[in-house]
């Protein structure tokens, strides 16, 4: 009795987890397709964090966001958070007409809740931040610099077009992976920051 009982608990518990990754499969998907390709006006004075990526052209074109956004806004600066891609990132940022004067470059985050968490070790979380990433990324990356004790938060979407189902696939498990892990973070305030940080990984 008590392994059947266990079975249909699990059996539940299954079904429960396929409904919460479909709703926020669709809900990613949506946000991916629809969300405005805009850059935001009236954003002088905040800081614009563009988050890097694997691939180099990704990273890239997030770049050319923010260096569009800062030189719309002389008093802005820009974080290039995110480790690997520092140098792509910041040529993409000078060819449009950025200097390296106005940029700080955070790259030793390899997670969106790394992004964050570094990011506010080098500027004021009180004060307004822009995050440029790719649209279906932004729900998280919003959530995560919320998470991290950021005040006032606004997202810009790349020019890109929307990555599709394979992005909204991956980031509809990378979503719930992440509170999980921030959750870990939280109740590890014991440990020393160094590790500590690691969890965030």
């Amino acid at each position: 009795m008590g392994i059947r009982r266990f079975g249909r608990a699990l059996g539940r518990l299954s079904v429960a987890g396929l409904l919460l990754y479909g709703v926020t499969f669709t809900a990613v998907f949506a946000v991916d397709q629809t969300w405005p390709r805009v850059v935001p006006a009236d954003v002088n004075g905040a800081t614009i964090v563009c988050l890097g990526a694997g691939a180099g052209v990704v990273s890239a074109n997030r770049a050319t966001i923010c260096g569009e956004i800062a030189a719309a806004n002389p008093e802005s600066r820009i974080v290039l958070s995110g480790g690997g891609q520092g140098e792509v990132m910041l040529r993409a940022v000078e060819a449009v007409g950025v200097p390296e004067s106005r940029v700080l470059r955070e790259m030793v985050s390899e997670s969106t809740l790394q992004n964050a968490l570094f990011s506010g070790r080098m500027i004021d979380r009180t004060r307004p931040v822009v995050v440029v990433s790719d649209a279906y990324h932004l729900p998280r990356s919003w959530a995560s610099f919320r998470l991290m004790g950021y005040r006032d938060v606004t997202v810009a979407s790349t020019a890109a077009v929307g990555c599709g189902w394979r992005c909204a696939r991956r980031e509809a498990a990378a979503v719930w992976f992440n509170l999980a892990r921030y959750v870990v973070w939280r109740c590890a305030f014991w440990v020393p920051d160094e590790p500590r940080d690691l969890l965030l990984y």
